[in-house]
């Protein structure tokens, strides 16, 4: 299994990753990052803001960026894999 690092960006401060998780498959990736998402657009309600672009960056841990998304209210997450 390998670690992962989330880094949440929306119109709040940036939520730097610095704790590493382990996840056997995409499918646990994608679900953790589909939490993070809600979880920065529910922050952005509670300060009274229309929640805006957000977008979480995920770092293998050691290594580079292993998957953007991002999604805006209403709108499906998109998730872009890196290749290689």
């Amino acid at each position: 299994m390998s670690h992962y690092i989330f880094d949440v960006h929306d119109d709040g401060p940036v939520e730097w990753g610095d704790t590493s998780y382990k996840f056997a498959d995409r499918a646990d990736i994608e679900r953790h990052v589909r939490q993070l998402v809600e979880e920065a657009q529910t922050r952005q309600k509670t300060r009274g803001r229309s929640p805006p672009l957000t977008t979480v960056f995920v770092h293998e841990d050691g290594g580079g960026i292993v998957l953007t998304a991002y999604a805006r209210p209403g709108e499906n997450l998109r998730l872009v894999w890196a290749s290689g």
